[in-house]
């Protein structure tokens, strides 16, 4: 058993490896809100506004695709250098100088992401990257019509924020 401070990294069990990752232990301190099936853990605090304005986009564009809510996790981080902290990564050159940035995956139905833009006090987020991710929910990426993909981010996220 591999440990770092009080949390267990690696397992063995049944002659396989389990690896951990430090991000429920690194995150113990932090508050948790709630929106329908959306959990947004944060730090101290996140802006609200920006949160709401997300969330109906999320919420316009899960309707147009017939996406019934399903559970997602936010974790709201100040930059993409506490993002990377908290899953365990102290420093990666080929990250060297970003400030923002997002890390997400999907299991058994749970989408989770660690937000160091969307939340953060000078980040917003893309409507048309937004349709794509929400469009990957009900299509998988290898057989989405990609020009048709990215006339309909167009029409509903603009590009670049010019409409």
């Amino acid at each position: 058993m591999l440990r770092a401070g009080f949390t267990v990294l690696a397992k063995k069990d049944k002659g396989r490896y389990y690896i951990h990752s430090p991000l429920k232990y690194n995150t113990t301190s932090w508050k948790k809100e709630k929106k329908g099936s959306i959990t947004i853990y944060y730090l101290s605090s996140f802006n609200k506004a920006k949160c709401q304005n997300y969330f109906s986009t999320v919420e316009k564009y899960d309707k147009k695709l017939m996406i019934e809510g399903s559970p997602e996790i936010f974790y709201s981080c100040a930059n993409y250098n506490e993002v990377l902290q908290l899953i365990g990564v102290d420093y990666k050159s080929d990250y060297n100088g970003r400030k923002n940035g997002t890390l997400s995956a999907s299991e058994n139905g749970i989408r989770l992401s660690l937000d160091g833009t969307l939340f953060s006090s000078g980040g917003e987020f893309d409507p048309h990257d937004l349709w794509h991710s929400r469009l990957h929910k009900v299509i998988p990426a290898t057989i989405i019509n990609r020009p048709v993909d990215e006339g309909i981010a167009y029409l509903y996220g603009s590009s670049w924020r010019l409409t």
